[in-house]
């Protein structure tokens, strides 16, 4: 009687352990893959901030960075959309619609 005890306690132990290898088997794997698609969401991230026409194909911007950057300063300021708008025609000389200054606003990211 003893000794069946002891063979089936061997047997649960032994049982136990090749659980707890295939468990530990699994969770390697796991760490793979959540390496792997930590890697592809780089990789997507990377690609989606490439330009919308690659080729360069469309209507030419003739809005510079250096107006780009005037005119964040003056969303900065805490000017409205309308009179960054109003204002920046004035100064440059180029008109500039409201839906233009949304755009270039809107692109920048978000500071918190």
């Amino acid at each position: 009687m003893q000794e069946n005890q002891n063979t089936s306690t061997r047997d649960y132990r032994k049982e136990i352990h090749e659980l707890k290898e295939a468990l530990c088997k699994r969770n390697r794997t796991i760490e793979k893959l959540n390496a792997e698609v930590m890697e592809l969401k780089g990789r997507l991230q990377s690609k989606s901030l490439k330009t919308h026409n690659e080729r360069g194909a469309g209507r030419k911007s003739i809005i510079t960075s250096d107006m780009k950057a005037a005119i964040l300063d003056l969303r900065k300021q805490g000017l409205s959309l309308a009179k960054i708008a109003e204002t920046y025609s004035q100064k440059a000389g180029v008109k500039v619609s409201k839906s233009t200054v949304y755009k270039i606003i809107s692109k920048q990211p978000k500071v918190n």
